[in-house]
């Protein structure tokens, strides 16, 4: 102990010796951090400054890669069970937003643009005589998006709804409700603006007569898997170390 109150004691009188331990001390924090993610995450690429709340209540697949700013919140961490669950082969862009209430599942070959956000919680209003961030959070909503599904800049997806497989969502679209696979979705709020005809292998405006139906979920999760098997993630367009030209 007397040598540890020397130790602070002598670092007081120098201050850059105490910057220099201090330094020092942060790396080898972020160096455990990092460690520790790693361990747990060995086949993802999460970007330094990405915010997980709730790690032990996310599951991450298989050659993923999470960009930078990204915020991962999973507001229940009491429950045992999976709260946010990101499947193979994603690519989640810079600056997205997940915010669980009970779950969030993001299956297979999913991309995700900038500033993309998925709100299956938010603060309760029930009572505005009181401070907004002392009320709590919902955790009733589920939010299931099908495999290779692709978010458009800015897209939100807020509520209990679920999302089709092989779907695009456009940029700046907001979904509060479920969308059928293979759809094509514009506008706030949402609305389907085309679909895939199977019959004629083309999008076809929606509402339409009649369409023929694609594969099923796990049918077409195992197609992309053998046309694409393990993709080629672009982490230097998540990262923000990698330099600014590329």
């Amino acid at each position: 102990m007397k040598v540890k109150e020397a130790l602070k004691k002598g670092l007081r009188r120098s201050p850059s010796m105490a910057l220099t331990v201090a330094r020092v001390y942060s790396l080898a924090l972020g160096v455990r951090a990092n460690m520790a993610l790693f361990l747990r995450f060995p086949c993802v690429y999460i970007a330094s400054d990405v915010l997980l709340i709730g790690v032990f209540r996310i599951r991450i697949g298989s050659n993923v890669a999470i960009g930078s700013g990204s915020w991962l919140n999973v507001n229940d961490r009491n429950s045992p069970a999976d709260g946010l669950v990101i499947g193979d082969n994603c690519f989640i862009g810079k600056r997205n937003f997940f915010s669980v209430g009970r779950s969030i599942i993001l299956r297979d070959y999913c991309l995700t643009a900038l500033n993309c956000a998925f709100i299956g919680s938010s603060h309760r209003y029930d009572d505005p005589m009181r401070a907004y961030m002392t009320t709590g959070v919902t955790l009733d909503a589920d939010i299931y998006v099908g495999a290779n599904c692709f978010f458009g800049y800015g897209s939100q997806v807020i509520g209990n709804v679920r999302i089709g497989h092989g779907c695009v969502i456009g940029a700046g679209a907001l979904i509060r409700s479920d969308i059928p696979p293979f759809s094509l979705v514009v506008g706030n709020p949402a609305r389907v603006a085309k679909r895939f005809d199977f019959s004629s292998m083309q999008w076809v405006a929606w509402p339409a007569n009649n369409i023929t139906e694609g594969p099923s979920e796990e049918a077409y999760i195992e197609h992309l898997r053998r046309q694409h098997g393990s993709v080629i993630q672009p982490i230097s367009v998540a990262a923000t170390s990698f330099g600014n030209i590329l």
